[in-house]
C-alpha cells in the first residue's frame, strides 16, 4: 500500500542520512522554570551537501519515560505562541517541533532547502517534509528520557497529510495524530465534498507527483483511496481529528476513512475502529479501538481540546 501511494500520489521519501546537532539556545527558566527549552540546528549530511533546519525541544523537568510528540508546525519561531506547550508539559509529555518551511518551501521551488538534493520527479514537498521529520525522529531516539514506545507524529491540515505519510514510512512512530488533514490525507476521495482531488492538485501540484494529476475528475481510476494511507500504519495507532464546520476537509469522509481502514488493523490482530453505528456528531469521541476519531464543533483548527483528546488516547494505550 505504501508503494502504491508513493507511485501515484506523494512520491518516495528520500533515503535517510547521518545527522549532527548544534545547540543554539538553552533555557530552563521558561514557564516558571518548569520546562527545559532547547533550540538546536539539525544537520543532515546527504551525498550532495548538508541540509539543515532548526528544531525546538521542550521537556518536563525531573521526569523519565516521557511520552513525546514530534510536531511539524506552521509557526516559524516561538512555538508556544500557537502550541499549548505548558498543557503538554503538565500532562507529562515532551515536544520536539520543526517549522515545515525550514525543511523546504511550500511552493514549486525545488532548488531550496532539502529539495535541492533530490530528484523532483520521484518526490514531492510532502515527502520532503516527511524526510525531515524522519530525521527529527533520529534525533529523538538519542534522548534517554523519552519513552520510545510512546512517540507520536502530529500535524494539522497539509501537515496532517505529512504526518500520516511520515508514520506510514517510519515504524518507530507508535502513534500518528492527523488533524483536519482532509483531501489526500485522512478523507476518502471517492464521494468527497468540499476540496476534491482536482482542486487540490490544481492549486498545490508540488505536494504530489505528476501522476496524481491524472486522476483529477477521474477518481474511480485511482488504484487506492485514503484508507490505504491509514491502514498502512497498522497495527500502530492512528488518531483522526475532524471539525464539523470544516466542510473543505469533509469530516464525514474522514470518518469513512476510519471505518474502511479498520479491517487492516483487525487482520493484524487489533481492534480496528470502534464507534457507534451512526453518522458522527459534534463532541463525539471514539477511542476504544486502534483508530481514534473525534469531531469538534468548530472549523479548521488544531486547538487545545484536540491535543487533550490525543493525549487521552495515548494515555489509554
Amino acid at each position: 500500500m505504501v508503494e502504491i501511494i508513493a507511485e501515484n500520489m506523494f512520491g518516495h521519501i528520500p533515503p535517510s542520512y547521518p545527522i549532527e546537532t548544534e545547540e543554539l539556545k538553552y533555557n530552563e527558566k521558561v514557564f516558571g522554570q518548569k520546562i527545559y527549552y532547547t533550540k538546536l540546528m539539525l544537520k543532515i549530511n546527504t551525498p550532495k551537501g548538508q541540509a539543515q533546519f532548526p528544531i525546538y525541544q521542550f521537556l518536563p523537568k525531573n521526569k523519565k519515560n516521557v511520552p513525546m510528540f514530534i510536531h511539524i508546525a506552521f509557526n516559524p519561531e516561538d512555538p508556544w505562541r500557537s502550541t499549548p506547550v505548558e498543557l503538554l508539559i503538565d500532562r507529562g509529555y515532551g515536544l520536539v517541533m520543526a517549522y515545515y518551511k525550514d525543511i523546504t518551501s511550500d511552493d514549486n521551488d525545488f532548488e531550496n532547502g532539502a529539495a535541492q538534493f533530490f530528484d523532483r520527479e520521484d518526490t514531492s514537498k510532502i515527502s520532503l517534509w516527511a524526510w525531515g521529520m524522519k530525521h527529527v525522529m533520529d534525533y529523538v531516539q538519542t534522548l534517554e528520557v523519552v519513552d520510545k514506545k510512546k512517540i507520536a507524529m502530529i500535524g494539522h491540515s497539509r501537515l496532517g497529510k505529512t504526518s500520516l505519510w511520515t508514520a506510514a514510512n517510519d515504524t518507530r512512530f507508535t502513534f500518528v495524530c492527523s488533524n483536519n488533514a482532509g483531501c489526500s490525507g485522512d478523507a476518502i476521495t471517492r464521494g468527497k465534498v468540499g476540496e476534491t482531488l482536482e482542486k487540490i492538485y490544481n492549486r498545490f501540484p508540488y505536494w504530489f507527483v505528476s501522476k496524481y494529476g491524472e486522476y483529477a475528475n477521474n477518481e474511480d481510476k485511482l488504484p487506492f483511496d485514503q484508507n490505504f494511507l491509514v491502514a498502512s500504519i497498522a497495527p500502530r495507532k492512528v488518531c483522526v481529528g475532524a471539525a464539523e464546520l470544516d466542510e473543505w476537509a469533509d469530516p464525514r469522509s474522514e470518518y469513512l476513512t476510519c471505518v474502511t481502514a479498520s479491517p487492516a488493523f483487525e487482520f493484524l490482530g487489533g481492534k480496528g475502529f470502534i464507534c457507534e453505528d451512526k453518522r458522527p456528531e459534534p463532541y463525539d469521541i471514539w477511542q476504544d479501538g486502534d483508530i481514534s476519531y473525534h469531531l469538534q464543533p468548530y472549523g479548521h483548527l488544531l486547538g487545545n481540546s484536540d491535543w487533550e483528546h490525543y493525549m487521552d488516547f495515548i494515555d489509554k494505550n
